[in-house]
């Protein structure tokens, strides 16, 4: 065989290994087509598809929780002094406002401790709730009562108590803390059953026998001295300012008793009355506008403005039913017993009754 058959014949054994190779690469399987699996992170033109097919968009996305509103917190002692083995109650009210046109998930309160107090026992709780619609918001009022049991007398003091609140199924949570209230437990009274079965008793009650009998004496002879008072001359009448006076002192005393929105109510009245006695001969109006304006007339225009301050707070607190705060007490008062002694040195000083 020539040279060049020889070549002729590599060639074509070479072109038939070729074309033998691409037929079995035709013949090769391609991979399935990537129909589930969600493309690379990042790539642009293929955003990611969500593995919950069929759902919506937005199906699974929670709607956010309205922050919680601001809520007030006020706390008071039905009484301050009790005689020991006796109950006294520590109030604590919450009063929050919402609008009506929105629906949010109610609020959770949590006492993280209960109210405490050294040498008192808390033995029962009870809550009241009260919500009331004005316009376009509701206000609700939630009131605890815990009673205590005084077990050692001395002072002491009840609280102070915190409390957390947040939306039901919301994580964002607030937090509230009452100031501690004083107590003061006294000596137990006297129980007459318990006392007559023992000597010591018996002896305290003939001891208290005779001093009732003393007593009553007593009272005898100070009613022969009334009446003896009584038939000499009458003694001149007090005046507008004396009364007003009383009446401010007598309000006092409510404060003093932890009935603080009887106190307001008390003074505000005090002033009206006041102001018709010594301002409006006596008139029978009860606007407070006019009442202002009779004041003003005496003693300067700057006292309408304090008269419209003063009646403002007064009702907010008798209109609203929320605890006064310590500073509107003592705003209330001193602005009544400024005005009656303004009044008092202007009437003395005109020659006035």
């Amino acid at each position: 065989m020539s040279r060049s058959s020889r070549h002729i014949l590599l060639l074509i054994t070479l072109l038939a290994a070729q074309l033998a190779g691409a037929a079995a690469m035709g013949q090769m399987e391609l991979p399935p087509p990537n129909l589930g699996s969600p493309p690379a992170r990042g790539d642009k033109d293929h955003p990611q598809v969500s593995g919950n097919s069929g759902q919506a968009p937005g199906d699974s996305a929670q709607i956010p929780f309205k922050p919680p509103p601001e809520v007030s917190v006020s706390a008071r002692l039905d009484r301050t002094h009790v005689p020991r083995d006796e109950s006294l109650s520590l109030i604590i009210t919450l009063e929050w406002t919402e609008s009506a046109l929105e629906v949010n998930p109610p609020l959770e309160f949590d006492f993280p401790d209960p109210p405490s107090g050294e040498g008192l026992t808390l033995f029962a709780n009870r809550l009241y709730s009260v919500t009331e619609l004005k316009k376009n918001s509701v206000t609700v009022t939630r009131t605890y009562e815990y009673e205590f049991r005084a077990d050692v007398e001395g002072e002491t003091k009840v609280g102070p108590v915190s409390i957390a609140y947040k939306r039901t199924g919301s994580e964002e949570a607030r937090d509230l803390e009452t100031q501690p209230l004083p107590v003061t437990v006294t000596a137990p009274r006297l129980r007459l059953g318990k006392a007559v079965k023992s000597g010591p008793g018996l002896a305290v009650i003939i001891v208290a026998l005779v001093a009732a009998v003393a007593g009553l004496v007593v009272s005898i002879v100070r009613a022969r001295r009334k009446k003896l008072e009584a038939e000499r001359p009458v003694a001149p009448e007090k005046t507008v300012h004396d009364e007003a006076a009383e009446g401010l002192l007598a309000a006092d005393r409510l404060r003093m008793a932890g009935r603080n929105d009887e106190y307001m109510n008390a003074v505000q009245a005090a002033v009206k009355r006041y102001v018709r006695d010594a301002f409006g001969k006596r008139a029978r109006t009860a606007d407070e506008e006019k009442l202002a304006a009779l004041v003003a007339s005496r003693l300067g225009e700057e006292w309408n403005e304090g008269l419209a301050d003063f009646f403002r707070v007064a009702g907010e607190v008798r209109f609203s039913g929320r605890e006064p705060t310590r500073e509107e007490m003592d705003k209330v008062m001193a602005f009544a017993r400024s005005l009656v002694a303004r009044a008092k040195a202007e009437t003395e000083t005109s020659g006035g009754a």
